[in-house]
Formats: C-alpha cells, sequence, structure tokens
C-alpha cells in the first residue's frame, strides 16, 4: 500500500495544484474543469475535461434539458483531486509501521506481538488458536517521546527482563474513537 500511496502523492504533486471547481465560469462548456481560484488577473485555466460519456444523439436532449452529460465524469475528477490528500494522509496514518521506527510525537498506539508465547497456568506453552491466538498478540500501549508504555500496568514494553519474543515488531496510531452524538430523550 505504501507504493500506491507514494505514487498517489507524487502524481498530485505534479498536476496543476487545487482546488479544482467543476464549470466554476457561467459560460464554461460541458464537462470544464478549471482550478477553483482565479489568479491575480482574473484567470482560471482549465486543468481538465470531463469528457467521454453519452453518444452525440444524445447531446440534443442535454441541451433541451440544460444538463451536462458530461457532469458526473467532471464532478467525479473534481472530488478526487481535491479530496485526494486527505485520504492519502488517513490512509497513512493507519498503515503498520517497524517499532525500530518511533513516532515524532506522544501517540496512543496498537502494538503488534507475532512471536509471543503463551503460557498455561502450569508454565507450559499454550496455543490459544483460532482469533484469540490473535487478537491475544495486540496490545494497546503509549508512546511517551522516550519509551513505549504498556497500557493497563504503565510498565516498560521493552523491560530488560522479556525475551525477545516476548516483544513487537509493528505499532500504528490507534484510529480515532468513534463520534459521539447527544443523546436526547
Amino acid at each position: 500500500m505504501t507504493d500506491i500511496i507514494q505514487e498517489l502523492r507524487s502524481l498530485v504533486a505534479k498536476a496543476t495544484p487545487g482546488p479544482w471547481a467543476y464549470r466554476p465560469r457561467e459560460f464554461d462548456d460541458w464537462g470544464f474543469i478549471r482550478v477553483a481560484q482565479a489568479d491575480a488577473e482574473g484567470w482560471q485555466p482549465i486543468v481538465a475535461l470531463g469528457r467521454a460519456g453519452p453518444v452525440e444523439s444524445d447531446h440534443d436532449e442535454h441541451r433541451r434539458n440544460k444538463t451536462d452529460p458530461y457532469g458526473p465524469n467532471a464532478e467525479l475528477i473534481v472530488a478526487a483531486i481535491n479530496h485526494l490528500p486527505a485520504l492519502l494522509d488517513r490512509l497513512e496514518a493507519a498503515e503498520w509501521r517497524p517499532i525500530e521506527r518511533k513516532p515524532e510525537a506522544p501517540v496512543n498506539a496498537v502494538l503488534w506481538f507475532p512471536n509471543m508465547q503463551f503460557h498455561d497456568q502450569h508454565g507450559d506453552p499454550f496455543i490459544f488458536g483460532g482469533l484469540r491466538d490473535i487478537l491475544e498478540r495486540y496490545y494497546l500501549a503509549f508512546w511517551d517521546g522516550e519509551i513505549w508504555v504498556e497500557s493497563g500496568t504503565g510498565h516498560d514494553v521493552f523491560e530488560d527482563w522479556k525475551s525477545p519474543d516476548d516483544l513487537p515488531t509493528h505499532w500504528r496510531p490507534l484510529p480515532d474513537a468513534p463520534a459521539i452524538r447527544e443523546v436526547r430523550p
């Protein structure tokens, strides 16, 4: 996914800076996409045409109805270019990072322990099996700027006594909590 994110960021960087707008001028032709804000001289260059779609015979009907047969294509292009940087930011934020790549600022995170060994009450190796085995390998933690702190215990995740198998290999920021709406009686 990182390659796709980098490719799309590169394409956005090379494209005409936005935001873009669909037919922002009163007399723009069908499918015109321009830079949304005019420059100091009042110029809004055309950056793309949302063309292709209906056959020529459909054009008379669109003229009568004062609709743009290319409107849906153009609107999609405009929405995609205008929202793509924010979507890429969110996608990149959700990716797993190697544990060696420390966060730049304090953050709540999920840690992944792929090699963790579980033991029963007698100290014998134990495998939960199925989904629980996977779930037990995720831990919530907090990066305080210096160390990873276990959620719940407050202990350093990398305490000296731990086996290498009991250490995380990756982390990712904890996603935003769902929006809470006010409940009214």
